[in-house]
């Protein structure tokens, strides 16, 4: 990714100094930390604007460290920091003039009010919805929308990375959103609308509905970790992080000989320590694969995951089992009786050539109410039509 340059960041001296002139620039290097994978949002913005009143531009040591107490949220971070505030704050004509400002004219950072805060939040939420195709153009994000995930280039990974969590968040926050807006009214009560506008000479006024209960929405993850999702595994399970942050009600798991629970892990803020965790507990990865028998295990010892009909189960794996398919069949149909929903997503249905004639995946066919691809992130993208 192109970093952006100092002398892009920074206002120019030439342009003159007004008095937001210091909230402008620490807005704008907040920007560039985000733009170098830093996690500062609006809060953390406003924050540095808090510290700005308090600790002056002018006194540069002081003002470093606490910037960088505060937006740092990992040791890498912490690390790379110093290096970044050199870069965007420096020595140049620009920040000398800038400093030179604050010191003759006491210019003060604003509190920040009602006002400020929508200013930022609407500044926030632009920057975010552009600051990937601004620094990278709309044909390198749509390309990347659709590789398949077997072919990204290792310079290409950082940034279809970062690409990938924000629209999963996106896509998940649209879902929740939905979610939480069901049911908030259920059907006209017309005895109690009645009764209650009798005083009225029966006309109504007021209107009374019944309360329709609210049906959470509980998502089951099982992702396939065996050697032949190799190629996917990783990307499929940054997908899993990113909806099981914004659900409520996720319960994650990974199998390939045997099966492993992993939503503790993934409950966690960063998404780097969800992965240590991941590798921890996880003994099984990249080896054989025993679906029919991991499945078996799920539905012996965490059926009550499936806590209603309102369940969806959605399986990640490519269907290659070293199983007998009968056992296979047979755990398919109890986790069926009991889920509202099987999505199988199989990352080979992205290859034009491929067909589901494997063992495992023809012995699967029949229970899935939905059977799609997840090989790129075009296709996980796609799945929130399943979900909503």
């Amino acid at each position: 990714m192109k970093k952006p340059t100092q002398k892009s960041m920074t206002v120019r001296a030439s342009a003159g100094f007004s008095d937001g002139i210091v909230t402008k620039t620490i807005v704008q290097f907040c920007r560039f930390l985000r733009a170098n994978s830093f996690q500062v949002g609006l809060q953390e913005t406003i924050d540095a604007l808090e510290v700005a009143r308090f600790v002056t531009i002018t006194d540069r040591e002081a003002f470093q460290s606490s910037l960088r107490a505060l937006l740092c949220s990992s040791r890498e971070q912490y690390e790379q920091f110093d290096q970044l505030f050199e870069q965007f704050w420096g020595n140049s004509t620009e920040t000398i003039h800038l400093q030179r400002e604050v010191l003759s004219s006491r210019i003060e950072v604003p509190v920040i009010g009602d006002e400020h805060r929508r200013a930022l939040e609407q500044a926030s939420k632009s920057q975010e919805e552009g600051d990937l195709t601004a620094t990278t153009g709309a044909s390198a994000e749509e390309r990347l929308r659709k590789m398949d995930f077997s072919e990204v280039a290792a310079s290409d990974l950082p940034l279809l990375e970062q690409l990938c969590l924000r629209l999963w968040r996106q896509m998940s926050k649209r879902l929740t959103r939905r979610y939480r807006q069901y049911g908030e009214r259920g059907r006209l009560d017309f005895r109690r609308t009645i009764r209650s506008n009798l005083s009225r000479g029966g006309e109504p006024m007021t209107l009374h509905y019944k309360e329709r209960k609210r049906q959470k929405i509980n998502l089951v993850v099982l992702l396939d970790v065996s050697g032949s999702m190799d190629l996917y595994s990783l990307f499929l399970l940054r997908f899993v992080y990113a909806l099981q942050q914004y659900f409520e009600r996720v319960d994650s798991f990974v199998f390939s000989t045997r099966l492993t629970d992993i939503s503790g892990a993934l409950r966690t803020h960063q998404l780097s320590n969800a992965l240590q965790m991941v590798a921890q507990n996880v003994e099984s990865w990249s080896g054989g694969t025993r679906i029919g028998k991991c499945l078996a295990e799920f539905n012996t010892l965490h059926a009550r995951k499936l806590r209603s009909r309102n369940s969806l189960v959605i399986i990640m794996s490519d269907g290659w089992d070293t199983g007998e398919p009968e056992a296979l069949t047979e755990q398919l149909q109890t986790i069926k009786r009991r889920a509202r929903k099987l999505i199988w997503l199989n990352p080979l249905l992205g290859l034009a050539e491929y067909q589901p004639i494997t063992r495992g995946m023809s012995a699967a066919l029949p229970f899935a109410d939905v059977f799609a691809p997840a090989h790129s992130l075009e296709s996980l993208l796609q799945l929130e039509h399943h979900l909503s």
